[in-house]
């Protein structure tokens, strides 16, 4: 990471209104079967008004470069909490500094917090991050499917 980079928390709000271009990217490098997005945006707000979301945005010289988000829900198969990071993006010329690593390390500090015991995260098929992930302690749980309806 970046020694001026810094992490802080703040409202999707603000990910979300601020931020449409590192959006975009996010949106044409991480799509596979959805070709198009629409973001939701109230049922975000919602889900964060009722404590189940959180956003963290890496900042690097004023500009926000990456970002994270989680929901934490109880699991009602095992009755404790668990967490899933649903977006990680780090822009291009910011990755190889361990960019992700502190967005990642960070978002495990606020999840344990609430009580998490587990934290999910998927990863593209075919991708460095796979790889990435299991430096970082997460191990290979589940295979996930999609398909388009």
């Amino acid at each position: 990471m970046h020694k001026t980079s810094l992490i802080v928390r703040v409202p999707i709000q603000e990910l979300l209104e601020n931020n449409n271009e590192l959006l975009k990217k996010y949106f044409i490098e991480g799509h596979n079967l959805v070709t198009s997005y629409n973001i939701n945006k109230e049922a975000y707000y919602n889900m964060e008004r009722a404590n189940l979301l959180d956003t963290l945005v890496i900042i690097k010289e004023a500009k926000v470069v990456g970002f994270i988000v989680a929901t934490t829900t109880i699991n009602p198969n095992y009755g404790d909490l668990q967490s899933t990071i649903m977006a990680i993006f780090v822009d291009k010329p910011y990755r190889k500094y361990g960019t992700a690593k502190g967005l990642i390390n960070k978002m495990e500090t606020v999840v344990k917090a609430k009580g998490s015991k587990l934290l999910t995260i998927s990863s593209p098929l075919n991708s460095h991050f796979n790889t990435y992930l299991s430096t970082l302690g997460y191990k290979h749980i589940n295979n996930f499917y999609g398909k388009v309806l």
